[in-house]
C-alpha cells in the first residue's frame, strides 16, 4: 500500500568512435599513395522496467522505460601524392540490437481510494540516436596517374519499443480494480543518420569516386521492428467513468545521403563519379489488446477504450554526384532507393468488454522523400553524361480490426483505418560540353511502385453499440484535398479510408556548347 509506486529504468548511453587515415607523398616517382580508415560500433543495450507477480494498492503505479542512447561514428581519410595514384577508402558502420521495454505480468493492481481516483502508466519512450558519417579526399598532382576515393556509411540493426500488460507464456494474467485511467504506450523517437562524402581530384589520368550511404531497420518481413503496446489477459475492474488507452506511435526519422565530386583537370583522361543511397525499412506499429474483459460481470458501461496504432515516421534518400574534366570524359551517376514494408495494426481479439465507447484505429501518415541528382561537365574534346534513378518501392499496410469478441458500448464503437502516406520523387540530370567536346547526355529516371492494403474488418463477434455519444469523424478522401469530406458517425462505424499523395519531379538537361549533340 502506497501513495505511489514506480519501476522506472533509463538508458543514457554515449558512444562516440572516430577513425582517421592520412597518407601524403611530395616524391613524382612514387607508384602509389593509399589512406583508409574503418569504424564499427555495435550496441546491443536493454532498457527494461518491469512489474511482475506484484499485488499493488497505490493511487499510482507506473512502470516505464527511456532510451537516450546516442552513437556517434566517424571515419574519414584523405590522400594526396604527386605520383601515379592517390586512393583513399572511408568505410563506418553502427550495428543495433536493442529493447526498450516496460511491462507488467501476472499482477493485481488495485486504486487505492476509488472515490478519488488512480492511474496506472505503463510507457516505453525510444530516443536513441545513431549517426555514421564516412568523408574522404584523394588528390593527385602528376601529369599521369588517377585519384581515387571511396566511402560507405551504414545504419542497420532492430529497436524495438514495447509497453505489455499481459502475461508470459507460464505464467498468469493480471486484474486490475478501481484505476481510473490505464495508459499503455510505446512511442519510437529514433533518429538514424548515414552520411557519406568524397572529393576526388587529379591532374592526371583520371579522378574516380564513390558514395555510399545505407540505412537498414529489421531483418526482413519475419523479424520487423517492433514498436507495440499489448493489453492481453486482463479482467479490469472500474469503479466509476475510466479511460483505457493502448497506443503505438512510430515517428522516428532517417536520412541517408550519399554526396560526392570527381575533378580531373590534366590534358587527357576522364572524371567519374557514382553515389548511392538506399533505405530499407521493415517495421510493424501495433496496438493490441486481446483476451481481456472489462466490467464482464457488472455491465456497468463506464469505460472508454481507445486501441491506437499510428505511423507518423520520415524516410529521406538522397544520392547526388558532379563530374567536371578539362579532358575527354566527366560522367556522374546517381541511385536512390526506398523500400518500405511498414505494417500499421490496431485491434481487439477475444474477451467481454461493457464500455461507454471505444475506438479501434490505425492510422498511417508515412513521409517518404528520396532525391537524385547528377550533374557532368567537360570542357575539352570529348563529352559529358549524367544520369540519376530515384526508387519508391512501398508495400505498406493499414489494419484495424475486431475479432472473436463480445463488445456492449453505450455510446459509438469505431474500426477505422486510415492511409494517407506522401511520397516525394526528385530527380535531375544536367550533362554541358563546351569547346570542342562532342556530346553532352542526360538521363533521369523517377519510380513508384505502391501496394499494400487498407483495411478496417470485424468477424466472429457479437457488437452493439447505441450510438449515445457525439460521435467519431472520419474523412472520405478525393483526388483534390480541397474536396475531402468530413463526416461524423454514430453507433457502430466500420471506415477504411486511402490516399496517396504522390509528387514526381524529373528534370533532364544536356548543353553542347559547339559540340556535335545534346541530348
Amino acid at each position: 500500500h502506497a501513495d505511489t509506486i514506480k519501476a522506472k529504468a533509463e538508458s543514457d548511453t554515449l558512444m562516440v568512435g572516430a577513425a582517421a587515415g592520412v597518407a601524403v607523398s611530395t616524391g613524382q616517382q612514387g607508384v602509389a599513395n593509399i589512406a583508409g580508415s574503418v569504424g564499427v560500433m555495435q550496441l546491443d543495450n536493454n532498457t527494461i522496467a518491469t512489474i511482475e507477480n506484484s499485488r499493488i494498492t497505490a493511487n499510482a503505479i507506473e512502470a516505464k522505460a527511456e532510451n537516450k542512447s546516442r552513437l556517434i561514428n566517424v571515419a574519414g581519410q584523405v590522400s594526396v601524392s604527386k605520383g601515379k595514384v592517390a586512393a583513399g577508402l572511408a568505410t563506418t558502420t553502427n550495428i543495433l540490437h536493442n529493447t526498450t521495454g516496460a511491462y507488467v505480468y501476472g499482477s493485481e493492481l488495485n486504486g487505492k481510494a476509488a472515490a478519488q481516483g488512480a492511474a496506472l502508466t505503463v510507457e516505453a519512450d525510444n530516443n536513441s540516436e545513431a549517426y555514421a558519417v564516412a568523408v574522404g579526399v584523394a588528390a593527385q598532382a602528376g601529369q599521369q596517374g588517377a585519384a581515387l576515393s571511396g566511402d560507405v556509411a551504414v545504419n542497420k540493426g532492430v529497436n524495438n519499443t514495447e509497453a505489455i500488460v499481459g502475461k508470459k507464456a507460464a505464467g498468469k494474467g493480471n486484474a486490475i480494480a478501481d484505476i481510473d485511467k490505464v495508459t499503455i504506450k510505446a512511442v519510437d523517437s529514433t533518429k538514424l543518420k548515414a552520411i557519406s562524402g568524397g572529393v576526388t581530384v587529379s591532374t592526371g589520368n583520371a579522378g574516380l569516386g564513390g558514395a555510399v550511404a545505407y540505412n537498414e531497420v529489421g531483418n526482413g518481413d519475419a523479424d520487423k521492428q517492433n514498436t507495440l503496446a499489448k493489453l492481453t489477459d486482463t479482467k479490469i475492474k472500474t469503479a466509476k467513468a475510466a479511460t483505457i488507452d493502448v497506443q503505438a506511435e512510430d515517428k522516428s526519422k532517417m536520412l541517408a545521403i550519399a554526396v560526392g565530386a570527381a575533378v580531373q583537370t590534366g590534358q587527357t583522361g576522364a572524371a567519374a563519379q557514382g553515389s548511392a543511397a538506399t533505405t530499407i525499412l521493415h517495421k510493424n506499429v501495433e496496438a493490441a489488446v486481446s483476451n481481456v474483459d472489462v466490467d464482464k460481470d457488472d455491465a456497468k458501461q463506464k469505460a472508454a477504450l481507445n486501441v491506437t496504432a499510428q505511423n507518423t515516421s520520415e524516410a529521406i534518400t538522397s544520392a547526388d554526384v558532379v563530374a567536371f574534366t578539362t579532358a575527354n570524359f566527366a560522367g556522374g551517376a546517381a541511385v536512390a532507393v526506398t523500400n518500405s514494408d511498414n505494417d500499421t495494426k490496431a485491434s481487439i481479439s477475444g474477451g467481454t468488454l461493457n464500455l461507454q465507447s471505444g475506438k479501434v484505429q490505425a492510422d498511417s501518415n508515412v513521409d517518404i522523400i528520396n532525391v537524385g541528382i547528377g550533374v557532368a561537365a567537360a570542357t575539352g574534346q570529348g563529352g559529358a553524361l549524367a544520369g540519376n534513378v530515384a526508387v519508391n518501392n512501398i508495400k505498406n499496410d493499414t489494419l484495424a480490426s475486431i475479432s472473436n469478441a463480445a463488445i456492449n458500448a453505450k455510446g459509438t464503437l469505431g474500426v477505422l483505418a486510415d492511409s494517407k502516406e506522401h511520397i516525394r520523387n526528385y530527380a535531375g540530370a544536367l550533362a554541358v560540353t563546351a569547346g570542342q567536346g562532342y556530346a553532352a547526355g542526360g538521363l533521369s529516371t523517377a519510380v513508384n511502385v505502391i501496394s499494400g492494403d487498407t483495411r478496417a474488418t470485424v468477424s466472429g463477434s457479437a457488437i452493439t453499440a447505441v450510438g449515445d455519444d457525439a460521435g467519431i469523424t472520419v474523412t472520405e478522401y478525393a483526388k483534390d484535398k480541397k474536396d475531402n469530406k468530413e463526416e461524423t458517425l454514430t453507433g457502430f462505424v466500420v471506415n477504411a479510408d486511402s490516399a496517396h499523395e504522390i509528387d514526381n519531379v524529373v528534370i533532364t538537361g544536356g548543353v553542347a556548347v559547339t559540340s556535335t549533340a545534346a541530348v
